[in-house]
């Protein structure tokens, strides 16, 4: 039998809703959350926020915690709407008993509109694999794919890169 993800749907006090920091690393396999995002990105996030109900469209989730909430998918959002002094806050509240995977997948997956990623926190909490599956890669950079190559001793003299028009207009 499959395990019910969603427990309920809630509006909860804002003050009971704890941004994941990796409280739930020890007792669930759940990583702190791994978005990043710069103020340019947390701008247009509470700008969308202020041009919309993104709460109803799109609550957070959560999972229960010591009588208080972990954000699984929405830490950005909690912060905005800190600041926006918001009483309450939707929130789709998750089973405790799933599956690691399950929430990872949901970190991941459903964090995807503002901000990065951090790669640290990806490469040393997260199965690659997952990541893979997921679509979540690491991006990378010139100086990153730089010290992916081998040095030029070790090239065969066929070695060759490969650059699209399309790559080079990104």
């Amino acid at each position: 039998m499959t395990k019910k993800i969603l427990q309920s749907i809630e509006d909860i006090p804002i003050s009971k809703l704890l941004n994941n920091s990796g409280q739930l690393w020890e007792t669930h396999g759940i990583p702190e959350n791994p978005r990043r995002i710069t103020k340019v990105e947390f701008e247009k996030l509470l700008k969308s926020i202020e041009d919309s109900d993104l709460n109803e469209i799109k609550p957070l989730q959560v999972i229960p915690y010591d009588g208080r909430y972990i954000v699984l998918s929405g830490n950005q959002r909690l912060r905005a709407y800190r600041k926006f002094k918001f009483k309450t806050v939707k929130c789709f509240i998750l089973s405790d008993n799933l599956d690691s995977k399950i929430y990872q997948k949901i970190i991941i997956t459903d964090n995807a509109h503002y901000g990065s990623n951090d790669d640290d926190i990806l490469a040393n909490m997260f199965d690659a694999q997952n990541l893979l599956d997921w679509g979540a890669l690491p991006e990378l950079n010139v100086d990153d794919v730089e010290s992916l190559l081998p040095e030029p001793n070790q090239l065969k003299d066929d070695f060759k890169i490969i650059v699209s028009e399309q790559d080079q207009n990104k």
